[in-house]
């Protein structure tokens, strides 16, 4: 008894330990995982409405049930933290801006790795739901076709709902239906309603 009041006071203490009990936890966790590509070709006006895509995404998600983690995808992978976290951890979107190449299959790659580990599998009281979304024209600088067979075996990327989102006419379409889960997945926005389009299809999935 004595060891559960040392918890409880000083810098030990802390209010999640008792989310059980508390019914505070969410049955379902949505844990959704942002891949953005920046590399070159993603330059100018599609990089710009990523980053107003990502704003008001941000905006709208439940900050209870959600878990968020983000990969910035060019010549290398920058994950802007290493575990989903919640929405206020992420804080106001910082713009992206775009690089050179687009090694999306160490991207690929990299999330097959992380999926499954412990940072990754906090749960609801009921489990998880995981989202993936990228966001390409889909023209890898490296061999992303193998990287995405070995991420497609991992049975959370397997399960979790998926989307590949292009702005471009220029495009591997091949690839991004592949990461996709199919043609269906895939949105193709553009003009002056894409980012109205691009936000609404994603929190359909998400809701």
């Amino acid at each position: 008894m004595a060891d559960m009041m040392d918890m409880m006071s000083g810098d030990a203490w802390d209010e999640s330990m008792f989310d059980d009990i508390a019914g505070d936890r969410p049955d379902i966790l949505k844990k959704v995982t942002f891949l953005i590509d920046r590399s070159g070709s993603m330059d100018g006006t599609t990089i710009g409405t990523i980053n107003s895509v990502m704003e008001e995404i941000l905006s709208e998600l439940d900050e209870h049930k959600t878990r968020i983690a983000v990969a910035e995808i060019d010549e290398e992978v920058q994950w802007k933290t290493e575990i989903p976290v919640s929405v206020s951890h992420i804080g106001s979107w910082e713009r992206t801006r775009s690089g050179s190449f687009s090694n999306l299959g160490a991207t690929f790659s990299q999330l097959a790795d992380r999926l499954g580990t412990v940072g990754w599998q906090e749960e609801g009281t009921k489990g998880s739901a995981f989202y993936f979304i990228l966001f390409s024209d889909g023209l890898a600088s490296d061999d992303a076709k193998t990287d995405l067979k070995k991420l497609a075996a991992i049975p959370d990327f397997q399960n979790g709902r998926r989307m590949s989102i292009n702005f471009s006419s220029v495009r591997n379409d091949e690839l991004l239906s592949a990461f996709a889960g199919g043609e269906k997945n895939v949105i193709q926005a553009s003009g002056s309603g894409a980012i109205d389009m691009v936000e609404n299809a994603v929190l359909k999935i998400l809701k």
